[in-house]
């Protein structure tokens, strides 16, 4: 099974929008297998969700930070003039 999810992700970006779907964020985002590949589950997108890092990592009930946003971290941005 192909697991380059590229042309997935543009066309349920086109047809679904740029957000979680669990919670609507709008920002980095990845795809989640509904029904994992490794239990059966497909790359069609029947099967495939778009979601926000945090709504991805509960679903799968893990932390998981490969990337912070400083927009859902709290952390405070310092912007440089």
């Amino acid at each position: 099974m192909d697991r380059n999810l590229t042309g997935a992700r543009k066309r349920l970006f086109a047809k679904r929008g740029k957000k979680c779907e669990k919670c609507g964020y709008v920002g980095y985002l990845e795809l989640n297998h509904i029904i994992q590949v490794s239990d059966g589950g497909t790359n069609d997108d029947d099967n495939l969700e778009i979601l926000c890092e945090d709504c991805h990592a509960k679903k799968h009930g893990k932390k998981k930070k490969k990337y912070v946003d400083p927009a859902k971290s709290g952390i405070p941005t310092i912007r440089m003039n």
